[in-house]
């Protein structure tokens, strides 16, 4: 098995901005203003700074259902939803529903849609330890090193890569599961070979943890990974590549996947 780097963005090596101002904090909540932002979240990305990168490789899309399948088909791997039997889900709420996996990720009629389109659309309810065991058995499998993004190189690529990089705004039709995974089936079916940030949270993989000279969080440390680039579902503020959203390792949603870097 080799990689494919024409399904890759060649990034060069190079001095990268990180995070968030004082007056880029200001300037967000001016213009999200009708939007619910603490300022606490935002203070999780101050305060910007610069970091020398050298040269990668980050998939153009994130991993689909079909090339996660192919993974588990080869290695027989359970997912933590599948060993513990439940995932979360969303109905105006956090829901803990039984059943459903990276295979079912919603227990309703969007698992259909989510099936037949399995070569386009991201696997989701994958945790980051999930993801992270697709990335070394790729690795394995093609001797390159595989791995998912550090955040400064998911915020550096993009900042970099800005056409068909992001969807922009939120999608105010969504009101179910069913509309959910059909926007990003015609999402997807539009970009055709880029997955833009924002139809999923992306795993990243760094502890949630404070910037240099940043604040003080009692929930910065090695608790939480950190996601990027916001879902559909998610607010314009929350899809600013500077955002940063922290989960468990083990925490899986349908809002949840992943693309890989590769050096």
């Amino acid at each position: 098995m080799e990689i494919d780097k024409n399904r890759f963005f060649s990034i060069p090596a190079g001095v990268c901005s990180i995070g968030l101002c004082e007056d880029d904090i200001e300037q967000l909540i001016k213009k999200f203003s009708k939007e619910v932002i603490k300022k606490q979240y935002l203070l999780n990305s101050f305060p910007k700074y610069s970091i020398s990168t050298k040269s990668f490789y980050i998939s153009k899309k994130a991993v689909s259902v079909q090339q996660y399948m192919d993974f588990v088909y080869h290695t027989g791997y359970k997912t933590e939803a599948e060993k513990e039997g439940w995932a979360w889900t969303w109905e105006k709420r956090w829901i803990k529903t039984e059943g459903l996996t990276w295979r079912t990720p919603f227990g309703n009629d969007a698992d259909t849609l989510y099936y037949r389109h399995k070569d386009i659309l991201p696997v989701v309810q994958v945790s980051w330890n999930d993801a992270v065991a697709y990335c070394r058995w790729l690795s394995q499998n093609t001797g390159a090193a595989v791995m998912l993004p550090h955040e400064y190189q998911w915020e550096y690529f993009r900042s970099i890569i800005k056409k068909d990089a992001c969807i922009g705004k939120s999608y105010d039709i969504i009101n179910s599961m069913l509309d959910y995974i059909q926007a990003i089936r015609d999402i997807c079916v539009l970009h055709e070979t880029v997955t833009p940030a924002g139809l999923v949270w992306e795993w990243t993989e760094d502890w949630f943890q404070s910037y240099p000279h940043g604040i003080v969080n009692r929930e910065f440390g090695e608790v939480y990974k950190v996601l990027r680039g916001g879902s559909l579902m998610s607010t314009d503020v929350q899809k600013i590549r500077q955002y940063r959203f922290r989960r468990c390792p083990t925490a899986r949603s349908p809002f949840y996947g992943f693309r890989i870097l590769v050096y």
